[in-house]
């Protein structure tokens, strides 16, 4: 199957994939494309992180990211990049990223992110699991 190269337009350039560059990502499939490389921009802006269907839901709004138990970051439709049958790839923006008091989930411990910084950690925990969990195949699908 042949990979070809992601092209961006002004809209993601300067939103969706802000930060990052198109050389990082690739079409795997009409239904997939592939991300290489760091989870943070270079100006520590910007965060990829693949998170699990069951910590983020629709809103009327966009989208809302359970934090903790009783803590949410509501995202806009735009920040997600893809979805899988089991995750929800989102690019979160220091911008946006505002912790509220919002919800009760039983599903969740207290702690949690409390902070961009927090955000930018996970980040890069994800980044070496990936990076070593799929050496031969060297992307992550979203």
């Amino acid at each position: 199957m042949k990979k070809a190269p992601f092209k961006f337009d002004d809209f993601e350039q300067n939103y969706v994939y802000k930060g990052f560059d198109e050389k990082q990502f690739i079409e795997i499939s009409n239904k997939y494309r592939g991300f290489v490389g760091s989870h943070v921009s270079k100006d520590n802006n910007n965060a990829v992180i693949k998170l699990d269907k069951s910590n983020v839901f629709k809103t009327s709004y966009g989208y809302a990211v359970k934090i903790d138990n009783e803590h949410t970051v509501f995202i806009k439709n735009w920040q997600i990049w893809g979805e899988t049958p089991e995750s929800y790839t989102i690019n979160f923006n220091r911008q946006y990223f505002k912790v509220k008091k919002w919800g009760d989930y039983s599903d969740m411990s207290e702690g949690g992110w409390r902070s961009f910084d927090d955000v930018i950690k996970t980040a890069k925990k994800q980044e070496k699991y990936y990076e070593k969990s799929y050496k031969r195949q060297k992307e992550f699908k979203f």
